[in-house]
């Protein structure tokens, strides 16, 4: 799919589990060092706690309103430079698929 990316990106968008498989892809990108500043890596945390909660009440409608939320945080991070390409991309990915499997 993203043939060009670095190898330690393809595994992370070629398989998808849930709100806390994308928390624990930002924790290993933080690791990384692909994201700029510890509020960044906060924040998607928070907004991912969110999400979670309502998967766990299992309230669709609720989850995809708050995963667009994140991928406008998502947006906003990466327009001020905060995360990398490749790290914007998986996680936009990863939301979409979050969205696909809740709609």
């Amino acid at each position: 799919m993203f043939t060009d990316y670095p190898d330690r990106f393809k595994d992370v968008i070629t398989e998808f589990l849930d709100t806390s498989y994308i928390k624990t892809l930002i924790q290993q990108f933080d690791e990384e060092g692909s994201i700029e500043k510890e509020e960044t890596v906060r924040s998607l945390d928070l907004h991912l706690t969110a999400v979670g909660h309502y998967e766990e009440q299992d309230e669709p409608h609720k989850v995809v309103n708050h995963v667009e939320g994140f991928k406008d945080l998502l947006d906003y991070q990466h327009s001020n430079e905060w995360i990398i390409d490749e790290v914007f991309d998986s996680l936009v990915l990863q939301a979409d698929l979050l969205m696909e499997k809740w709609q």
